[in-house]
């Protein structure tokens, strides 16, 4: 059964192309993306240009350690400059994993971010404002209204894009990363010197399922491609660091 995410994303350098590879990512990573509008907010603690930032939702199969080991694979490809300016590419945060509540290899969960820091508050009450925080019980909304009242005006996140101009960039990634991941498993079996015939049978999955996959005919499920790539001999972070880098090209 897949489990609703929140994930928090923000870029400081080149932010509108950083940002655009990152929803290129995760539209072939996630299911039901929807994304916040972006907002511009000043650098939080630390000395470097203004932020664009924005939060996302979407659908999973990963396991939370699964999932977070793949998003810091792809942020660590845009590593980050600490001095004498923060410079930051690429910023993905889980912010919510389904009901998960403690503590993960990679920090603590509900992200403490929703309830202190207006470049995650904002975007988030836009995005689901009658979601409900599983520690304090309050809405988003609610949370980030009352938090508005006594926050500086000139620290107010500013509103740089419409979630209309998101969507539609999401909307074209996720065809666009569907048709680099068909490509990709079918360099991978290439390579491997393998039919999709034989490859089904070491997947235990169905001929006419590859077949559909590599043609981008459908999508497979997390289960279906955790048996795909076992028989590819590839890990899922391993696979999605492929996808990034756009496949192979493959001769028909």
């Amino acid at each position: 059964m897949s489990t609703l995410i929140y994930l928090g994303l923000g870029s400081n350098q080149d932010r509108n192309h950083h940002l655009g590879l990152a929803l290129d990512f995760l539209a072939a990573l996630l299911v039901d993306v929807q994304c916040s509008a972006v907002y511009s907010s000043a650098a939080a603690g630390c000395v470097g240009d203004d932020f664009f930032n924005l939060v996302l939702s979407g659908r999973t199969d990963l396991s939370l350690g699964q999932l977070s080991d793949v998003l810091k694979r792809f942020e660590a490809r845009y590593a980050r400059v600490p001095a004498p300016r923060i410079v930051l590419p690429v910023d993905i945060d889980i912010l919510l994993y389904g009901d998960f509540v403690g503590v993960y290899e990679h920090g603590v969960l509900p992200r403490p971010d929703l309830i202190d820091r207006p470049y995650v508050m904002m975007p988030l009450a836009v995005l689901a404002p009658e979601g409900v925080h599983p520690v304090t019980g309050k809405t988003y909304k609610a949370t980030w209204l009352e938090f508005e009242r006594y926050m500086p005006a000139e620290v107010k996140p500013v509103l740089v894009a419409s979630d209309g101009l998101i969507t539609h960039q999401v909307a074209k990634a996720a065809w666009t990363d569907d048709f680099v991941m068909a490509q990709t498993l079918k360099s991978l079996r290439l390579r491997q010197g393998l039919t999709q015939r034989k490859l089904a049978e070491k997947a235990r999955v169905t001929h006419s399922s590859i077949s559909v996959i590599e043609k981008n005919q459908a999508s497979p499920g997390v289960n279906t491609l955790d048996k795909i790539l076992s028989a590819l001999s590839t890990s899922l972070p391993e696979f999605f660091a492929e996808i990034e880098r756009g496949g192979e090209e493959v001769n028909c």
